[in-house]
């Protein structure tokens, strides 16, 4: 029978941890991208330089760039802590335990809710993935280039 070390449960926690921010980066830099490449290039280059094709590109290569910066700055915090404080991220992670709310509402029915907010994110973040790559190619097949639908 093996036994689990505690340098395989850190990495554990560690990929976990890396995993979730990657997601959180992808889904909080493809939000934040399009409204600022719209702000940015009506605002140095004019309407004329717009295109749907750049803002789909700047969509895409901003959510991947929020991967990577999030994804890499979660390596470097909980790969080099200790592995007693990566658990305690990952257990307050995998259950929503949210500590600032927590302090402020009291209610046990509201701290009942904020646990399934995590949940109901990455729900809605699979539903709103699976609409977009539907819609995209079907009401921009025109405009926007095969790899940027």
């Amino acid at each position: 029978m093996s036994t689990i070390s505690l340098d395989d449960v850190h990495a554990a926690d560690t990929n976990y941890l890396v995993r979730e921010a990657m997601t959180t980066g992808y889904q909080l830099f493809s939000l934040i991208t399009p409204p600022a490449y719209v702000a940015f290039v009506i605002a140095r280059r004019g309407r004329v330089a717009f295109s749907i094709n750049r803002l789909l590109r700047a969509t895409w290569v901003g959510g991947l760039s929020g991967t990577v910066v999030f994804g890499g700055w979660a390596y470097l915090r909980y790969a080099y802590s200790s592995a007693e404080s990566a658990r305690a991220t990952r257990i307050k992670t995998a259950y929503n335990v949210l500590v600032v709310f927590a302090f402020t509402v009291i209610s046990t029915l509201t701290i009942f809710f904020l646990k399934a907010a995590i949940i109901r994110r990455h729900d809605h973040a699979t539903i709103g993935s699976i609409l977009m790559a539907v819609l995209a190619p079907a009401l921009l097949w025109r405009r926007a280039s095969i790899v940027n639908c």
